[in-house]
């Protein structure tokens, strides 16, 4: 007997090894097993097992099955192969992203503790004096009604571990290691709420769920939703009927500063049974819940995109909450993946119910719910009769014209807005999608400009560090005091980040208590929790920020969201910019006024008032939004009307990457029946971490390939696999299914 066993290297190939025979009956498919390989031990993943093989090699025996981390459940082990092969990358490459620090032991961190024994009770006041240490832990330890760990004690003696080895040594205490709970929550009381209520319409919406669970296998929804309607509720009434017949449920959320707000909600429905995952955890506390997920003592998981491998057993519900979100597609590395799609297909593989929830759906999923591939259902009202915000838009080039003052930040009308609610002790979000102080900074004698030397993108000004950053590849400079071309003093900034109108802001109503939420405040770990539990407890009067503030946040006091630049992002060389626009203002405005006896008020500042994005978003005209965004697409024949295809080429050698990318368009052609290809052409972003990039578009036609075999074929017959396993000439090549940006 042979098996396919998966090494996490970057290649395509899987090696033969023979199975022991006292290994027969417990290898399998997606069994851990350490392997000979080389010199050393590695473990892999067996992908196959085989009567007999045609490898000529020696062949060696697998040398151990691990106990730890233990076998994949089926249905994650056939979504990972097929995130292999749709997503064009090796295998190995996919399980090191699938589990929890790649493939090593990752044993759990060990503690010592002690407890004093009967005869160590009995010694008390033997000691002599010149062992006061011993007899503080002793005296310590007759007031324990239980163990206590070893480094508890620090307070008390210097060493304790080696006081407590002298006192072992007598027979007055006894020494035990155990393995350290790693659990998130393990610190945190949550108790358990009251029992979920459910409006009429909620109701209706998580009985239609409900049924799909009971009946069993594969069900697909998409479960629209006016921001404040109540989603989450639909999702714990339908989550409670999967653990009461035995089932699990996985939760996905779009950002880490949503997952301990999420995994508090649903602890305080489902208790202990909840775990969380997500990439700011420590890679103890990964280990630690893995294995405490394949031991089954967590029947619920909510995490971020990297939560979807968790190993569930018995899986039978995924949610995936504000399935728009761009943060659910990961960029690099490989394999370049989008959560959410593959959320669908574990779903179908483990024949669970999977709901895909938003306000704003992609344009992608709004479309393929007209074509009715998922039952639809829709929450047309506000949960607890809170009416939607009223929205108004402020042209910001009649304000400035106005006001003469074309360094304008604040508006006259958001001004008195933010104060009236001060006044009145509610809370504002201000929104500004650029972090930093000014994204561009200059010389206004020479014309000269701060670039990164690396990347072909301005240096942003962050005042708080003194530094221009560049945002991209983390280069940093001493920030502008004289231009260094000419010597200048005369040096201009340039454009709005959260840091400027945290100042501007701070200037104009001094008395402001203002949290700034931004990737520079948030980047100790327990931060983002830190910052929102504050402004929940109303220690703070406004919580300012970029992205991450305009989604899934519940606060009752909110009463007025402020869009200081509504127009960021919206003129991107992306087709996908005016869509994020629209869902980034939608959202955003949504978390003002979610209770009836406090409504709310949205204010957008912006360039643009008659663009579609923005007026769309004020006026809650979504289907007009959606209706034009497909209308175009279609004529331009992209997603949802063509399956699109990224090759990405870069290098140090600019000629080089432009010659590899001129031969990869030769390979190409003649291209297959409704398939079109654009390039090379230089990206938006044409140097990155002083790599020069050049890109092919690659379209295929739905109507022509409607399951996207074709294109796939294309491309494996056509690449050579090893320009994706290695550089060729010093130029990397990356393949992105499905690219959610085009920068």
């Amino acid at each position: 007997m042979f098996a396919q066993v998966v090494l996490p290297l970057s290649s395509y190939k899987s090696f033969t090894y023979s199975i022991p025979a006292r290994f027969t009956s417990t290898v399998w498919p997606g069994s851990f097993v350490s392997v000979p390989f080389g010199r050393r031990k590695v473990i892999g993943v067996v992908s196959q097992l085989d009567e007999s093989t045609d490898y000529q090699g020696t062949i060696k025996a697998i040398a151990e099955v691990r106990d730890e981390p233990g076998a994949l459940p089926p249905d994650l082990w056939s979504t990972i192969d097929w995130v292999s092969r749709y997503y064009i990358t090796p295998l190995g490459l996919v399980l090191k992203t699938a589990l929890p620090l790649g493939f090593s032991e990752a044993m759990p961190h060990k503690q010592l503790h002690v407890r004093i024994t009967a005869a160590g009770i009995e010694a008390r006041g033997q000691l002599p004096e010149r062992a006061p240490a011993q007899a503080a832990v002793l005296e310590y330890l007759l007031r324990q009604s239980s163990e206590a760990p070893v480094s508890s004690l620090v307070s008390l003696v210097s060493a304790p571990a080696q006081v407590c080895r002298r006192l072992e040594a007598r027979g007055w205490v006894s020494l035990r290691k155990s393995a350290v709970d790693a659990d998130p929550f393990r610190q945190t009381r949550i108790p358990i709420a009251d029992a979920i209520t459910l409006t009429a319409e909620q109701a209706g919406m998580a009985e239609s769920v409900v049924q799909a669970v009971r009946e069993g296998g594969y069900a697909p929804f998409l479960l629209r939703g006016v921001t404040g309607s109540g989603k989450t509720e639909v999702y714990l009434r339908a989550a409670q009927e999967v653990l009461a017949t035995g089932g699990s449920v996985l939760v996905l959320v779009p950002e880490i500063a949503l997952t301990p707000q999420v995994s508090r909600r649903f602890r305080e429905a489902f208790g202990q049974q909840v775990a969380m995952w997500h990439s700011h955890l420590s890679g103890r506390e990964k280990a630690w819940t893995w294995r405490q997920l394949l031991a089954g003592r967590f029947r619920v998981v909510v995490g971020a995109r990297s939560a979807l491998f968790a190993p569930l057993p018995n899986l039978r519900m995924i949610i995936v909450d504000e399935e728009q979100e761009g943060s659910y597609k990961q960029e690099d590395p490989a394999p370049r993946y989008h959560a959410r799609d593959v959320a669908l297909v574990r779903g179908r593989e483990a024949g669970a119910v999977v709901v895909l929830a938003s306000a704003t759906p992609s344009v992608e999923t709004y479309y393929n719910g007209l074509r009715e591939k998922y039952h639809r259902l829709n929450l047309s009202e506000r949960f607890g009769g809170a009416s939607y915000p009223q929205v108004r838009l402020v042209d910001l080039r009649v304000e400035r014209q106005r006001t003469q003052n074309y360094q304008l930040i604040f508006s006259q009308a958001l001004i008195e807005a933010v104060r009236e609610r001060l006044g009145r002790s509610e809370q504002v979000i201000l929104l500004q999608n650029r972090r930093g102080f000014a994204p561009v900074s200059g010389c206004n004698d020479c014309g000269y400009t701060a670039e990164c030397p690396h990347c072909a993108v301005a240096l942003s000004f962050h005042k708080a560090r003194g530094s221009l950053l560049c945002h991209y590849c983390g280069y940093s400079a001493t920030g502008p005091e004289a231009c260094p071309e000419c010597g200048s003093p005369h040096i201009y900034l340039h454009g709005v980040g959260t840091e400027q109108v945290e100042e501007e802001l701070s200037r104009i109503i001094p008395e402001a208590r203002i949290a700034r939420m931004d990737s520079d405040t948030t980047r100790r770990r327990g931060s983002h929790a830190r910052i929102l539990e504050a402004f929940g407890r109303g220690d703070t009067d406004v919580l300012l920020g970029t992205q991450m503030i305009a989604k899934g946040l519940d606060f009752n006091r909110v009463t007025l969201v402020g869009v200081v630049n509504g127009d960021t992002g919206l003129f991107q060389p992306d087709f996908r910019a005016g869509e994020r626009t629209f869902q980034l203002v939608y959202q955003v405005c949504g978390r003002s006024g979610r209770r009836r006896e406090l409504p709310g008020e949205a204010i957008i500042q912006t360039n643009h008032p008659d663009d579609i994005a923005i007026r769309a978003a004020a006026h809650l005209d979504a289907h007009r939004f959606y209706n034009q965004v497909m209308a175009e697409r279609k004529e331009l024949l992209y997603p949802p009307f063509s399956r699109l295809v990224r090759l990405l080429l870069q290098g140090k050698d600019q000629a080089r990457v432009w010659a590899l990318a001129h031969e990869l368009n030769a390979r190409l052609k003649p291209l297959k029946k409704g398939m079109t290809i654009s390039g090379p052409a230089a990206a938006p972003l044409e140097r990155l971490r002083g790599n020069w990039r050049v890109h092919l578009l690659i379209k295929s036609d739905r109507a022509v390939d409607p399951g996207g075999k074709a294109v796939h074929s294309l491309l494996i017959s056509r690449v050579p696999q090893a320009w994706l396993q290695r550089s060729q000439r010093g130029v990397r090549l990356k393949i992105d299914v499905d690219p959610t940006s085009l920068l």
